[in-house]
């Protein structure tokens, strides 16, 4: 199973929606919520969220975080 790779596909706003979340989790401190394992997984998706993403580090960056909510939400 170490080897089994899974992809996913999400939209541009669906990835800063959830780099937001993974963020937000991975910059809390270490929770009883999340063992080591989450943990790590959480900080491996973030970091590959950063790669794909330019929005995170735009000025307007809350701007297009409100867009891609409202766009989410729309989509439902």
């Amino acid at each position: 199973m170490a080897n089994d790779i899974v992809e996913l596909s999400i939209t541009k706003a669906e990835a800063i929606i959830l780099f937001e979340a993974v963020a937000k989790l991975a910059s809390q401190k270490p929770s009883t919520a999340l063992d080591e394992a989450e943990q790590k997984v959480l900080w491996i998706i973030e970091a590959m969220l950063e790669k794909k993403l330019s929005e995170p580090f735009r000025e307007d960056y809350q701007r297009l975080v409100g867009e891609a909510r409202l766009q989410v939400l729309e989509d439902i």
